[in-house]
């Protein structure tokens, strides 16, 4: 079973459409081309006289080839997005209708002045979620890591005793990991021996580094990250749906170069039932 069998038949057809709309711009794109040919050529039958207006049109048209040739170029991308988008997904993705979008215009108000609108939130929705990524971890939290870390080390450190009738040994056998030849870990036995003492120290050299501007604890971080992942879903879900009624009405509206291709196709991926369980 190929992916486009698990389609939608919403999904699929969404996909026949936009192959559609890239064939139609192409051969726009192509007659335009001729038709310039065509002019360019007449000059040399046509007395000077009508030349300009002859150049002029050319003028017009190549305008015109100009707009098809975006068009079909960026509908050749977003196609090349959706195939590739379809032949990574998992084999045991279930594909299945999203959630209808209800559109609301407010009295006076065009589709094109919406997604003006909702690109803006989705560009600052971006952006937010670009500076949550990179965000910092506060002072408390990085020091609670460090008192974490030395607690591990001080396990792996910690000797193994040997005590018979005829012998007592202590024998250290925490190695060091990033070491390129076998060698006792300096930091598992100074843990092991005075772990507070190694913590104080850390503590000192956290506290002399230079304070983030804009830190997030990692549950903070993923509580944010998810919620904005929801509010761009919700938008981009939004955006293709007017993009769509747009066009229904006549107007041409391209999808933006990064549009998600489940909001596009109108689809929310999950694993099958089967293979999940």
């Amino acid at each position: 079973m190929t992916e486009n069998d698990k389609l939608p038949a919403k999904a699929h057809a969404k996909i026949v459409a936009l192959v559609d709309q890239e064939q139609q711009a192409s051969t726009l794109m192509r007659s335009t081309l001729r038709q310039i040919g065509e002019l360019r050529n007449s000059l040399n039958t046509n007395s000077v006289s009508q030349h300009a207006a002859i150049n002029k049109e050319v003028e017009r048209l190549d305008i015109l080839r100009e707009k098809h040739a975006d068009r079909h170029r960026q509908l050749a991308d977003l196609n090349t997005r959706i195939r590739h988008f379809l032949e990574m997904l998992p084999a045991d993705a279930a594909l299945d209708d999203a959630k209808a979008v209800k559109i609301k215009l407010k009295p006076g108000e065009t589709h094109q002045q919406v997604i003006t609108e909702l690109r803006l939130k989705i560009i600052e929705l971006l952006g937010e979620r670009s500076q949550v990524e990179r965000a910092a971890l506060p002072i408390e939290e990085i020091k609670a890591q460090a008192k974490k870390w030395i607690t591990q080390r001080a396990i792996a450190g910690r000797p193994a005793i040997i005590a018979t009738h005829d012998k007592f040994d202590v024998r250290f056998t925490a190695m060091d990991p990033a070491a390129y030849t076998p060698m006792l870990d300096p930091f598992a036995l100074l843990a092991f021996f005075d772990p507070e003492h190694l913590e104080t120290k850390l503590n000192k050299m956290i506290d002399e580094m230079p304070k983030p501007q804009f830190a997030l604890t990692p549950a903070a971080k993923a509580e944010r990250l998810a919620s904005i992942a929801a509010e761009l879903g919700n938008a981009e879900r939004l955006e293709c749906a007017l993009i769509d009624a747009a066009q229904d009405e006549g107007s041409i509206v391209s999808y933006r170069p990064n549009t998600d291709i489940e909001a596009l196709l109108g689809i929310v991926v999950t694993k099958s039932e089967a293979k999940a369980a």
